[in-house]
């Protein structure tokens, strides 16, 4: 069986994440210290988002997905492949279906079976 990658799935449409914003925040005109203004611009964010965290106590973490391909050639549905990893077949590409006001997601039985993936009650 050839092996091929989840980035050679053919795929219509592809998302990549955006650019860095280069849009300045603009500050009200106020004789004030710039080091000052923009301390107060990061301390507003960061309790808007609710990052109250100092950047020392903050752990990055590497993003496993970079590219996104939605294949939305049928009509109402919105597919994107997955790589699984299978202990019976290594990785498996699978196209999995995104149903946005669904709460639950599920698998078939037939492809945990044939692909020895590991279940529990």
């Amino acid at each position: 069986m050839k092996k091929r990658s989840i980035f050679s799935v053919p795929s219509p449409y592809q998302a990549r994440p955006a650019e860095p914003s280069t849009q300045s925040l603009h500050l009200p005109s106020e004789a004030q210290d710039p080091d000052t203004q923009v301390e107060e611009v990061v301390d507003t964010l960061s309790s808007q988002l609710g990052f109250e965290d100092s950047p020392e106590d903050v752990e990055e973490v590497g993003v496993s997905t970079i590219h996104v391909r939605l294949d939305c050639s049928k009509a109402g549905r919105m597919l994107i492949p997955v790589a699984f990893s299978s202990p019976t077949k290594g990785s498996v590409i699978v196209s999995v279906l995104i149903d946005t006001g669904f709460m639950a997601n599920f698998i078939s039985n037939k492809f945990v079976q044939d692909n020895g993936l590991p279940t529990h009650a």
